[in-house]
């Protein structure tokens, strides 16, 4: 039965991948599909089974990997999907290309141009996307460390998520995180948040960079308590136990109240 469970699932997935097109009804948030029949004078649809649970992920995840890179065009043509309100299409695309992670590099130049899409959205996702191939997708840096100018608080904050996973020439990402930063925050609701995941990128060159290090010590004395809990938190995991905590309240990744744009 779990051969032949699995087996439905891989056939859901390359269903959604080859055949959903603009028209086809979108229910629930899913990475699964069925077909359903065509009733009276009504074309076939298919219909999205919410996964309630990580189960279900990993069993469409490992429905993406059985199909390999040869699922890659069609996860970059989800990123783009239009007239999915929902989303659901680029949230398979986020999880198809984590399943593949760095055996999904070949669509990294594709990803890497969908950063200067007219649609904040695609934008947005296509980041995500870069996140979730991984460190392997050191190629995009340089696009994604200028995305972080993107008008858009969801594109800055997807940027700057990549760059907490994705590695970068030091000399390079260090000013550019730096000047992120310490700059003029386009959004007040964003910019807890968007300070916050850029100590955490920070993180990874402050072992080897001065100007790094410098940066997280001074936001230990930034005005918003979070951003000092976090540079306080990071500064510890480097120099050891001696670095005072000062208490933050959970951050809010939500709080962005910016007009969604298509």
């Amino acid at each position: 039965m779990d051969f032949l469970f699995a087996l439905a699932v891989a056939g859901a997935v390359f269903l959604l991948l080859n055949v959903v097109r603009p028209g086809f009804l979108l229910q629930k948030t899913s990475y699964v599909v069925r077909a359903e029949a065509p009733r009276e004078q009504e074309p076939a649809r298919t219909q999205f089974i919410s996964l309630g649970d990580e189960a279900w992920t990993r069993k469409a995840q490992d429905a993406i990997r059985a199909l390999g890179t040869n699922a890659l065009p069609s996860l970059v043509a989800l990123v783009t999907q239009k007239g999915d309100t929902r989303k659901t299409s680029q949230q398979l695309a986020v999880a198809g290309f984590g399943a593949l992670a760095s055996n999904a590099a070949p669509a990294i130049p594709a990803l890497t141009k969908l950063l200067d899409d007219p649609l904040p959205g695609v934008r947005s996702v296509a980041a995500d996307c870069l996140q979730a191939i991984g460190p392997v997708a050191s190629n995009a840096v340089p696009r994604l460390l200028s995305t972080l100018n993107d008008s858009d608080a969801d594109v800055r904050k997807s940027a700057v998520r990549a760059l907490m996973i994705i590695p970068g020439q030091s000399t390079v990402v260090v000013p550019a995180l730096i000047a992120f930063l310490d700059g003029p925050r386009r959004d007040t609701n964003s910019a807890e948040f968007e300070k916050a995941a850029s100590l955490a990128a920070l993180r990874r060159y402050a072992r080897t960079s001065p100007v790094a290090l410098s940066a997280m010590r001074r936001m230990t004395n930034d005005p918003d308590a979070n951003v000092r809990f976090k540079a306080g938190l990071y500064l510890r995991s480097i120099e050891g136990p001696s670095v005072n905590l000062q208490p933050g309240n959970p951050i809010d990744l939500n709080r962005n109240t910016e007009q969604k744009k298509p």
